[in-house]
């Protein structure tokens, strides 16, 4: 695969070595490969880039680390020996540290921090020249409004987030509602109601819906109720859990809570979503981007009066950060868990914290 190790081929006759530049396409940061397009696409060429944080070789041929470097877009210089790529080397045109774009920027009182969501770890700026290198890639909230349709067989599922709800009564008022993405079924739920306005069953909240308008990427942040034998502000049982949904792979569960009913207020426990936003960006090097960020703290006191409710929060303990961007030939989810104090703040492995403003940064080209 990789010829790269120089005291094999480095004394070669110079017919057999040659250089050409190409671009990045995707970067493998666990083994520090590349996808390489020179004209033709080269899979999984090794990166030897001796930048201070790089590691040891590997036995891929590959630096430890150099990819950090590099990212989709970038113009680099491929080693060639014998007609096939040995190793990248570095940038057509200029150097790079090797901080890992796009970088998610978070700020302690003293220094900033990247997040290295591939290996769940912050590194510290400590480049001068990161802000005079790099930019704020610019996001904004893609939210959308949710289509419903009640009783309406002809309904049409096939564009967008969609509510299909079926109601009937039959001594007890009725409700089934399935969920749709451009036709993809996320998920239903089922509740009845008697005239003493009794709840059981399942319904749903939703907390959030975006949609990237360039890629159509959808995200959905939501929440299911179950009942039983509920009856608001008396008694009864609710549980309610708490869900993260993309079109792009990912559909899991975020935070439960319960409580049981004994009045107009009642303490729930469990954890609870206290705040969410999904962002998009798009840049022409590297392509579109989704960035949720999501809050979930410890369930507060439970006060709803009619089905359709919202459980209280208290004091903050961690935040989920998404990031989708652009692979090869599919989108990419990466989802981190970062603890947080009382207030929210993300805290460092060390326990220092900082804040979280939404900031991703790129580099200037």
């Amino acid at each position: 695969m990789s010829y790269k190790l120089y005291s094999n081929n480095t004394l070669d006759p110079v017919e057999n070595i040659s250089f050409q530049t190409g671009y990045v396409t995707e970067v493998d940061y666990l083994n520090d490969t590349a996808i390489i397009d020179c004209g033709t696409i080269y899979q999984s060429v090794p990166i030897f880039y001796n930048c201070p944080s790089a590691g040891s070789e590997q036995s891929n041929g590959s630096l430890e680390r150099s990819s950090s470097a590099f990212c989709k877009g970038d113009e680099v210089v491929v080693r060639f020996y014998k007609g096939s790529p040995s190793h990248i080397i570095g940038f057509k045109d200029e150097l790079w540290p090797c901080i890992k774009t796009p970088a998610l920027l978070f700020r302690s009182e003293i220094d900033d921090y990247f997040l290295d969501i591939d290996n769940s770890v912050f590194n510290k700026v400590g480049n001068s020249l990161f802000y005079d290198r790099y930019k704020e890639l610019a996001l904004t909230n893609d939210s959308v409004e949710i289509t419903t349709y009640i009783n309406q067989p002809d309904a049409d599922i096939s564009t967008g987030f969609v509510s299909y709800q079926i109601h009937w009564i039959d001594g007890k008022m009725n409700r089934y509602t399935q969920m749709y993405f451009n036709g993809e079924l996320i998920y239903s739920t089922l509740n009845n109601e008697t005239n003493w306005h009794v709840f059981n069953g399942t319904r749903s909240n939703i907390l959030s819906l975006c949609v990237h308008p360039v890629t159509g990427w959808g995200s959905m942040i939501y929440q299911i109720n179950t009942y039983y034998n509920w009856q608001p502000q008396e008694s009864g049982r609710v549980e309610f859990d708490f869900y993260l949904y993309t079109s792009t792979g990912t559909h899991i569960k975020l935070a439960s809570a319960e409580v049981n009913v004994t009045g107009e207020y009642s303490q729930a426990t469990g954890l609870a979503l206290s705040d969410q936003i999904v962002l998009s960006g798009t840049d022409e090097q590297i392509g579109n981007i989704s960035l949720g960020n999501i809050d979930i703290s410890e369930a507060g006191v439970f006060s709803a009066d009619s089905s359709t409710n919202y459980i209280g929060t208290a004091d903050n303990i961690s935040k989920v950060i998404l990031k989708t961007s652009e692979g090869a030939n599919t989108p990419i989810d990466q989802l981190i868990t970062i603890d947080t104090n009382s207030n929210g703040g993300p805290l460092l492995t060390d326990g220092t914290p900082t804040d979280f403003n939404n900031e991703i940064y790129i580099k200037k080209r």
